[in-house]
């Protein structure tokens, strides 16, 4: 890994690297998924780093913010009759990442917990690893479906 201040001096030189990559490789919304595949790449060979934690506290809290303000009582009476079907979904899901993890254990040295956390979504599991499957996932869900 890289020193925080040397990172945070390449990191906008990669991230608009990775955007013009993304747009001129035609990947689907490439100004977004072409910095985010260059960052999980470096981050997979070793030389990715953390953001600063105000900088990621500050993100999420905007996030956070910018979503729950949104919220009216309708929505929150339309998201009372889809509770159950989420825990479901949840439940599903939970089960899906334990058989992945189970899967991805067999064929490396990751211990079942780190490949599980890996998998879950807002994990703490090893950053590199997290990163790196959470990118792949978020491609995968914006690429388009083989014709």
């Amino acid at each position: 890994m890289q020193s925080t201040s040397a990172a945070q001096t390449r990191a906008p030189a990669a991230a608009i690297v990775g955007g013009v990559l993304g747009v001129r490789l035609r990947l689907p919304d490439g100004a977004l998924l072409g910095p985010v595949l260059l960052a999980a790449i470096a981050t997979a060979a070793g030389f990715g780093s953390q953001p600063p934690e105000l900088a990621r506290e500050l993100a999420f809290t905007v996030i956070g913010l910018e979503v729950g303000l949104r919220f009216t009582r309708d929505t929150l009476r339309i998201l009372g009759r889809l509770l159950p079907k989420v825990f479901l979904y949840s439940a599903v899901t939970t089960a899906a990442c334990g058989l992945l993890a189970w899967a991805v254990t067999s064929f490396t040295p990751v211990t079942l917990v780190d490949a599980y956390l890996a998998t879950a979504s807002a994990s703490n599991a090893g950053v590199t690893l997290v990163f790196a499957v959470q990118a792949l996932r978020l491609f995968l869900m914006v690429s388009p479906p083989p014709p």
